[in-house]
């Protein structure tokens, strides 16, 4: 999983885009919606 960015948890996987960590709720919410974006 290293390979992929993930060092431990929690990491989340939308799409192609790792977010690795913890991050406030804003920032998941802003990282979903430009995925949302993308994909329509």
């Amino acid at each position: 999983m290293r390979n992929l960015g993930i060092g431990g948890t929690p990491s989340m996987i939308f799409s192609d885009k790792v977010i690795p960590g913890l991050v406030s709720y804003y920032v998941l919410k802003e990282q979903l919606e430009e995925v949302i974006e993308v994909k329509g």
